[in-house]
């Protein structure tokens, strides 16, 4: 039974996830979808529960059963390795070990992300349920970076935009679940959305990070999805006003965030503008049901924002 898919980058390859009656248990085998066919002595993982993906076209991080101890009391990979197309052997895969978790884990394992213009590569430790330790897998060399973010922060994405304070290539995305003040800077509210510059290497800088959206009383974000060069965000704030929005330019003078929000269900009298806290302004749109979103930030709010800003193109009549 077809349990899952994960690619490389480029498509080239993929892995394929087969369970027995839809188990936990996975025979992991290499794909080719331009044949159509697996890869004869592809990479190749028998009957386990398994964690595995794909950094590039040759390259596997990857956690199984290796064996007595391999496993977490919970009954998940302990141990994540990394294994290069030049290890497959008929004995086995050889490959070097990148990171051991601790037996009374939840689970360790990997989590590749694509933006279009390279990759990040991160190992996942799950200490409980809701707490996680994120590290960086270096594009060459065996020491993973442990990144400093707080347990109980949820990595959503990575994404191509560069940060001209820093000047690392990309932004991770990431939630929290509890409140956090972050070394040297100011509290962020527990179910905000943050922002952080990243490079190839799985490296943070704290410095650039920023929030992007920190919802009141009434709102949470319900999910976070991100592409090359933009993320969408979908968050409960009311009946009327839950809306889902896209982050895609940065202009000379600054960024701009432009959405476009769908209404749930307008309410009876809907004011031709509003303003919430001088941030956003909110513009009702021919279209009953639409309305167009502007984020106008305050001149001593630019430089936080411009770490949070997401490079892209924004076409003249508004549409994302």
């Amino acid at each position: 039974m077809w349990k899952g898919t994960s690619c490389s980058p480029s498509e080239k390859r993929c892995l394929v996830h087969l369970s027995r009656g839809g188990g936990d248990a996975v025979v992991v085998r290499e794909f080719d979808p331009a044949a159509k066919s697996f890869v004869k002595d592809g990479f190749f993982l028998k009957e386990a529960k398994s964690d595995v993906a794909l950094v590039d076209d040759d390259t596997v991080l990857f956690g199984t059963d290796f064996g007595p101890g391999s496993m977490t009391t919970s009954g998940y990979p302990r141990i994540v390795k990394l294994w290069k197309r030049r290890g497959i052997t008929k004995s086995g895969p050889e490959a070097i070990t990148m990171f051991e978790g601790q037996a009374q884990d939840v689970s360790s394992s990997a989590a590749v992300f694509n933006t279009g213009y390279g990759h990040v590569a991160l190992i996942v430790r799950g200490v409980s349920f809701f707490e996680a330790e994120y590290y960086g897998v270096p594009v060459e060399g065996t020491s993973v970076v442990k990144l400093p973010l707080p347990l109980t922060a949820d990595v959503k994405g990575v994404m191509h935009a560069a940060n001209w304070k820093t000047g690392k290539p990309y932004q991770m995305l990431f939630t929290l679940r509890e409140d956090w003040t972050p070394p040297g800077g100011a509290p962020i509210a527990k179910g905000s959305l943050v922002a952080v510059p990243i490079d190839d290497n799985g490296v943070i800088d704290l410095v650039g990070l920023a929030v992007v959206y920190a919802p009141g009383p009434r709102s949470s974000i319900e999910e976070v999805v991100t592409d090359a060069m933009r993320f969408t965000s979908r968050s409960s704030i009311t009946s009327w006003d839950r809306c889902m929005c896209s982050v895609r330019t940065q202009t000379a003078n600054g960024p701009t965030k432009n959405c476009r929000c769908r209404m749930a269900a307008r309410p009876a009298s809907f004011p031709p503008t509003i303003t919430a806290r001088g941030l956003f302004v909110v513009r009702k749109l021919p279209q009953a049901d639409d309305a167009l979103c502007r984020w106008r930030p305050r001149h001593a709010q630019r430089d936080q924002i411009a770490a949070a800003a997401l490079r892209g193109r924004w076409s003249g009549n508004g549409a994302v």
